[in-house]
């Protein structure tokens, strides 16, 4: 589960549960990386080395889920794991020269949701096809995994989130951050495909929060009980839109 939730004068919450096996390594803690000419903040999964959510020292921020728009069958080999695509992004200048430039063939579908100089794009990537679609960034935006939730399940969940956030007067971090909670991928009352040892669950929740002056990484260990906030910033690069 994904959710971009637009504030006042430009300012945002990205916020993202991992919803994964149990059995997989515990992913590292966000820590700052260099990545070419920036630095990003990003926890990583040490299994693949790679991320599902992060920002960058340029003051733009992404997050990633497994699969597209619709269900597909996983047929590997893949050229790499999707958790390389985050920070493939930051390397490039922008997000257009992201979707233009990068290769995006033989990996497993995804979708990637990106803030970006006061935009919000996100990128599908089917099976045979890939998309860019530009948001309205003053309206929040949910995603859900589709090869973990049912397609109804996710109409439902999605309706009662837009409904949520159109009865509030006012979203805190916080606040964000309860919903996510209360939206664990072991709560929900849905068919799962846990075999074995292979139980999915919530095992992480992060969350990105630009406040107009500073990117702040707020990130929650669930395995472990343990809250990481305000634990990495980056200060609004000069010259940047909002």
């Amino acid at each position: 589960m994904l959710t971009y939730i637009p504030q006042e004068n430009g300012k945002f919450l990205l916020t993202q549960n991992r919803d994964e096996s149990i059995m997989r390594p515990i992913a590292a803690p966000p820590i700052k990386r260099q990545l070419g000419e920036i630095v990003a903040v990003y926890p990583v999964d040490p299994q693949g080395t790679g991320t599902w959510i992060g920002v960058s020292s340029d003051g733009r921020a992404a997050g990633l889920l497994n699969g597209g728009s619709r269900k597909h069958k996983h047929q590997p080999p893949y050229r790499h794991s999707r958790g390389l695509i985050i920070p493939a992004y930051f390397k490039h200048p922008d997000i257009e020269s992201f979707f233009n430039t990068f290769n995006f063939d033989d990996l497993e579908p995804f979708t990637l949701v990106v803030v970006e100089n006061g935009k919000v794009f996100e990128i599908i990537k089917e099976e045979q096809s890939i998309d860019i679609i530009e948001h309205n960034a003053s309206l929040p935006l949910i995603r859900f995994s589709f090869p973990l939730y049912p397609a109804d399940s996710i109409e439902d969940r999605s309706m009662k989130f837009y409904r949520w956030y159109y009865q509030q007067k006012q979203i805190s971090a916080t606040d964000i951050f309860q919903i996510h909670q209360q939206n664990r991928y072991e709560l929900y009352n849905i068919p799962k495909h846990d075999t074995g040892q292979h139980i999915l669950k919530t095992v992480s929740i992060t969350q990105v929060k630009f406040d107009g002056i500073r990117y702040v990484m707020n990130y929650y260990d669930a395995v472990n009980d343990l809250h990481l906030f305000n634990s990495t910033a980056f200060n609004r690069p000069v010259g940047e839109h909002v």
